[in-house]
């Protein structure tokens, strides 16, 4: 009786073969001909991991009292997977990463807009303060540092060491539970045909999503850059409206080592979006992420992107938190006009400069 994590998962997976393979035997309680789609669900319950190799030709068989054959090409990796914790349970896997006050949120909605709801599992922002991992309560997260495990454990659908996520009822999370259920939340996500995860707490690429890429070879980043100086303003310009965010000197600097060390990283399955190229060509730099992430982009995608950059209306949606912009192209260098001389300095040291310079931003 398959019992365990991987077990189950695994069990999973075949369930998922068999509805679609074009070549089943079965010897057991249930005898199915090749071709047929059914299989004995007593049959699937009496398989053991024990029983379940992978033979050269890249079949199922068990070594048990039940007997099944699967052609399953698609599965040719479960061993190696099996031992990866199967990352690749359930479809694509997209993490979008970024400093706060970047587009992130938007950035999410983009990519969840290319899957229906019932097939998509999308976090808002685990890791925030206050989410509980390993029984232990997040609290302030460095730039630098991060919290990679957690989040590989969130693209790897393992939900059984977090204990609460302070995003999970955010109206950008996509999920079938209104509260949250770690069991819940780990078979939702195996089964969505996209899971989407946005996080502004792991912003250095080589120490913090490296170990995340590494260890998830299904999952592809869309990584936005952002002109320090913008997203410094920003955090002012929230602030104080009442929202708390660190905009203490120290944190201009804490950003452009970050900006610095990630100009000098590259992977195939990342890609960098430059924020300032996004909102002043909206529809162009959406189709570039989408031919990237292996997504069609087609007229609900164009239209999505049409009601949110530009935008005729925008409503409620053009809140500081919001996703809709009317003059999308404004917002690239409003912090020229928000900042003090007095922040601005801030910039101004060697390692801001160079951030500004390798990034391709003007220094004055």
């Amino acid at each position: 009786m398959i019992t365990n994590g991987f077990g189950i998962a695994l069990q999973a997976l075949l369930v998922a073969a068999f509805s679609t393979t074009a070549a089943i035997s079965l010897k057991g309680p249930k005898v199915v001909p090749h071709g047929a789609a059914a299989v004995s669900p007593a049959a699937l319950s009496a398989l053991r991991i024990s029983d379940i190799d992978i033979d050269a030709g890249h079949r199922f068989s068990s070594r048990g009292s039940v007997a099944t054959s699967i052609n399953a090409t698609s599965l040719l990796s479960l061993r190696q997977r099996g031992a990866a914790g199967l990352s690749n349970i359930g479809g694509k896997k997209v993490a979008v990463i970024s400093f706060s006050r970047s587009g992130s949120t938007t950035m999410m909605d983009l990519v969840k807009v290319s899957t229906p709801s019932d097939g998509l599992f999308a976090l808002f922002e685990p890791c925030h303060n206050g989410d509980v991992y390993e029984h232990r309560v997040v609290g302030k997260i460095s730039a630098v540092h991060g919290c990679p495990k957690m989040i590989t454990d969130v693209v790897h659908c393992k939900f059984a060491n977090i204990q609460k996520l302070w995003g999970w009822q955010n109206p950008h999370s996509v999920h079938r539970w209104h509260s949250y259920n770690q069991a819940a939340a780990s078979s939702n996500c195996q089964a969505a045909q996209l899971e989407v995860v946005k996080t502004i707490y792991i912003n250095d690429l080589q120490r913090a999503v490296l170990p995340v890429l590494q260890k998830t070879p299904s999952l592809q980043v869309v990584h936005i850059l952002r002109d320090p100086r913008a997203i410094y303003a920003s955090r002012v310009r929230v602030t104080s409206e009442g929202v708390h965010f660190n905009v203490k000197p120290a944190l201009i600097q804490e950003m452009c080592h970050v900006l610095v060390r990630n100009s000098q990283f590259h992977n195939g399955r990342l890609m960098t979006v430059k924020f300032e190229k996004w909102v002043t060509e909206p529809l162009a730099v959406s189709t570039s992420i989408y031919n990237f992430l292996g997504l069609t982009f087609s007229d609900t995608q164009s239209n999505w992107v049409r009601a949110h950059f530009n935008a005729a209306y925008c409503g409620s949606g053009s809140g500081s938190f919001g996703t809709c912009r009317a003059d999308s192209a404004r917002i690239a260098n409003k912090w020229r006009q928000q900042l003090t001389r007095h922040q601005l300095a801030g910039f101004r040291t060697p390692i801001c400069q160079r951030a500004l310079k390798i990034n391709h931003y003007p220094v004055q």
